[in-house]
């Protein structure tokens, strides 16, 4: 359930009138979401196991090698944006921006990390809009503003909240909408202008196994997803939080109360050795690791029995592809979606060019430009488009 906070009344009688208004609201709310769960539940037989060559769903696959230099150096593709033919990429490790244009090759970076004037301490989180970047640091509780050409510009320290800010995305040039570490809400908005906490939902305890997702909360459009739930949340462009779909796993869907159960970890070993039997489908019956979508494709990829097994439902159709590799043995990783095409990674549990990205699936162009890729160049992105 999602509760708003209801702040700063005056008196008794306006508390009281506002506490009828709220639960009329919070009614209405309730009842959209139980019609939208009738209508957008998603049933799929995650048993099942479809032959999908990656030409059902795609016309062409293209690789793209990023520039390999002393300055592009990338150790890890955490989060892609592109905008106006460029590739913003964070490197969360090494808290920084780099820029590639749509060939890979490198444009510029934001490499900032300090305590001086227009320096960041850490990076967990960037977007782009037209008039530039904004980078979200967490340990400072600040955002920072670079024009597309990685210039700084500016910075705003945000408002105080419970633990920590983590990730968040853009509803309108003045507004963000932020995910906390605060289990009492942990969804903020926050408008720009006047730096101010416009109102805050979502309270989520601290569950173990919403620590699977291997890329943003927010994954694409306006979507909120948790590693541990068949829920997608979608918000408006005021913040408006409601269910956008579910997947619904029939006999297969994990057991609530088993999801619910605080892990209590005494070393980092138990952790691991816990998180190695999630994966295993030991301890539930999967996890969410990757979510994605554009106007023809929900998706999902779960790991079930130590398998990712991607999920994809045609929204035209109304139908589902179930598959671990396609026919060609190709394993998918993508993490950004536009309606044209997916950008995806090698997943690392690949450790061969060819087994991730065959000949067969190939051009000669794109042939030619694998055959040039070693061991030491910066990771490369896969581009695939979807058939039209």
């Amino acid at each position: 359930m999602l509760l708003f906070n209801m702040k700063n009344f005056n008196n008794k009688s306006r508390f009281l009138k506002m506490k009828k208004i709220c639960l009329y609201m919070l009614v209405s709310f309730l009842i959209a979401c139980v019609k939208n769960e009738r209508r957008d539940v998603i049933t799929v037989d995650v048993n099942r196991r479809d032959n999908i060559s990656i030409f059902d769903i795609f016309d062409k696959v293209e690789i793209i090698p990023l520039e390999t230099t002393s300055e592009s150096l990338v150790k890890d593709i955490t989060k892609i944006v592109v905008f106006n033919d460029n590739m913003y990429i964070l490197d969360y490790p090494m808290h920084r921006i780099l820029i590639f244009d749509k060939k890979g090759k490198y444009v510029s970076k934001i490499d900032n990390k300090g305590n001086g004037p227009g320096e960041y301490i850490n990076i967990s989180d960037f977007a782009v809009k037209d008039s530039g970047l904004l980078l979200l640091s967490p340990v400072n509780r600040s955002i920072y503003e670079y024009d597309t050409n990685a210039r700084f510009r500016n910075s705003l320290h945000l408002p105080n909240v419970t633990g920590a800010y983590q990730s968040f995305k853009i509803l309108n040039n003045d507004t963000l909408i932020f995910w906390t570490s605060d289990n009492k809400n942990k969804v903020k908005i926050v408008t720009l202008n006047s730096n101010k906490i416009l109102y805050e939902c979502f309270p989520e305890e601290d569950i173990f196994f919403n620590k699977f997702l291997l890329h943003s909360v927010f994954p694409y459009n306006n979507y909120l997803t948790r590693s541990s739930s068949n829920t997608v949340y979608s918000f408006s462009n005021t913040g408006r939080i409601e269910t956008g779909y579910i997947w619904n796993f029939g006999g297969e869907n994990n057991d609530i109360k088993k999801i619910q159960k605080e892990m209590d970890f005494k070393t980092q070993k138990e952790m691991i050795n816990f998180s190695k039997k999630v994966f295993s489908s030991e301890v539930v019956n999967y996890i969410f690791v990757l979510h994605g979508g554009n106007l023809l494709y929900n998706y999902t990829q779960i790991y079930r029995k130590n398998k990712p097994v991607n999920i994809f439902y045609n929204k035209i159709s109304k139908t589902t592809m179930v598959f671990e590799k396609t026919t060609e043995g190709v394993i998918i990783f993508p993490i950004y979606w536009t309606d044209e095409y997916a950008a995806g990674l090698i997943p690392e549990s690949e450790n061969s060019l060819n087994s991730a990205l065959p000949d067969a699936i190939l051009d000669e162009q794109n042939k030619t430009i694998k055959q040039h890729i070693n061991e030491f160049d910066n990771p490369i992105l896969i581009k695939y488009y979807f058939k039209k």
